[in-house]
């Protein structure tokens, strides 16, 4: 049978939701190790669980979110406790590996530094909810941002923007949805949508239909020689999208050392030798396999990644 791993954030809310399906992993004789809260380590090895504390410093933070005085403010703070303990779950979690050396990996949702380091572990692993998923609902807005229930035309409006996140990472090239998250996202990660849910799926029913998307992280691909300027060139060339490559880039011309992603070399001025279609002399640094007059939209994410590596080798 396999050894089990399970990794879960040291709060009350996040150590018992997994238990009974963990209890019954060992009831099929699986080895199952627990990596939780210390206070309730006695607990849970009473009920037949190999458990261990995790790093007693991840436990240490406290959640003070409650303090900030706005609802965006308090996100800010959320994400930054996130960032904090991933920081010190990444070691936690490496060293629970190699001490158990386990056939598989259970991990916490709120587990950002867990998760990380799961991916990369090459083991296969599992990523559990202790709470409802946050499927879309009419009246219901995006679930995190910490906005009130749609209100009206104008709530309702600002709901379908949000969820049209997910249709936007998945739009392929030359299509309205293709767009800087699109790029940025792919050149890091497989998007898969994994299901449509249909209105009826949910109560009250929407009007739209609703998406469950995946996201498998890997390296970037194809690799650029800087990221800040793969990020500024695609930014920068969206903000024009109704505009053709050629004057959608202009903008970038002239710029000086360290202005784009602060570590591009020398300045980006003048014509590139061989003028090509669209490209207007002395205006806009685009190599020659470019054709001036295709619009942002049209490039696909390889293409983005070669045409930064040429603002970033001038």
């Amino acid at each position: 049978m396999a050894r089990v791993l399970a990794y879960t954030s040291p709060t009350p809310g996040h150590v018992f939701p997994p238990v009974g399906m963990l209890l019954e992993l060992r009831r099929r004789g699986h080895d199952v190790h627990l990596r939780t809260q210390a206070q309730h380590v006695e607990r849970l090895r009473a009920v037949g669980l190999d458990a261990a504390p995790v790093d007693p410093r991840i436990e240490a933070i406290e959640f003070d979110d409650w303090r900030a005085r706005s609802q965006m403010n308090n996100m800010r703070r959320i994400l930054s406790l996130y960032e904090e303990h991933a920081v010190l779950e990444i070691p936690d979690v490496r060293r629970a590996i190699e001490d158990v050396r386990p056939d598989v990996l259970v991990m916490d949702v709120q587990c950002e530094g867990g998760g990380y380091v799961a991916a990369a572990s090459g083991l296969p692993w599992a990523m559990y909810c202790p709470y409802p998923a946050a499927f879309k609902s009419r009246e219901a807005p995006p679930h995190g941002l910490g906005l009130r229930p749609a209100r009206g035309p104008l709530g309702r409006l600002r709901d379908r923007f949000c969820w049209g996140i997910a249709d936007r990472l998945l739009a392929p090239p030359g299509t309205k949805d293709y767009g800087v998250l699109s790029v940025l996202i792919r050149h890091g990660a497989d998007v898969e949508r994994v299901m449509n849910l249909p209105p009826g799926a949910f109560r009250p029913m929407p009007k739209v239909q609703s998406s469950v998307v995946r996201l498998r992280f890997h390296p970037p691909d194809p690799p650029v020689q800087n990221y800040e300027a793969f990020r500024e060139v695609v930014q920068t060339a969206f903000t024009h999208r109704r505009k053709t490559l050629a004057n959608a880039l202009k903008d970038l011309q002239g710029l000086t050392r360290g202005q784009i992603g602060g570590r591009i070399r020398g300045q980006i001025r003048g014509q590139i030798p061989g003028q090509i279609p669209g490209q207007t002399p002395g205006r806009t640094p685009l190599p020659g396999w470019v054709d001036g007059r295709r619009r942002p939209e049209t490039l696909s994410v390889a293409e983005f990644a070669a045409l930064s590596d040429v603002f970033s080798s001038r």
